[in-house]
């Protein structure tokens, strides 16, 4: 449930009062749309009264790791999704509201992989750029190249999640907790 105090709160300690003219309001999607902090994104997609719904547009978000994850060897969303929902299906097969919890189960680890996957693509790159012959000889040189890195990714996977998700404070036309 959205606490609209709490999370205009939220906003103005991360803006400042860049916002305030909406708030006002509580208009959250005016944050959304201008926003390039994609951490900031996904804490406001969690409290989103519809966030939960979102469920395909976070693992497509999330799915865009894939490449470079199964050209490491490791595996795809998709597997681990298949994988964990079996688990959580057979810890739930008991419970008559099943299919809700692993619904919400499913959520969480897909929310929580965005946040784990986006290191790990921002470790890849750092570690392509050593391997190219890129990766700058200053420490002062490093970190402002690690900065802008991760700047350039972030901003990258704001965009495409404020592309898959115009506004997660409206509701989506066919809401479906089917994973």
């Amino acid at each position: 449930m959205l606490d609209q105090d709490r999370m205009a709160d939220e906003v103005r300690n991360h803006f400042g009062d860049r916002f305030d003219h909406v708030l006002k309001q509580y208009d959250f999607s005016v944050v959304w749309k201008e926003c390039l902090d994609r951490d900031f994104m996904l804490w406001m997609l969690r409290r989103s009264p519809y966030g939960r719904s979102y469920y395909p547009e976070l693992c497509h978000l999330v799915r865009s790791f894939d490449q470079d994850r199964i050209a490491s060897g490791l595996e795809s969303l998709d597997e681990i999704v298949a994988c964990q929902k079996a688990i959580l299906e057979e810890r739930f097969a008991k419970e008559t509201d099943r299919d809700e919890r692993v619904s919400d189960e499913l959520w969480e680890m897909v929310w929580d992989l965005a946040h784990f996957w986006t290191g790990e693509a921002l470790r890849r790159s750092i570690g392509k750029a050593i391997w190219g012959g890129i990766y700058p000889a200053s420490a002062s040189d490093r970190v402002a190249y690690h900065v802008s890195t991760r700047k350039f990714l972030m901003e990258a996977q704001a965009n495409r999640l404020r592309d898959l998700i115009p506004n997660p404070f409206a509701a989506k036309v066919n809401i479906s907790r089917t994973h």
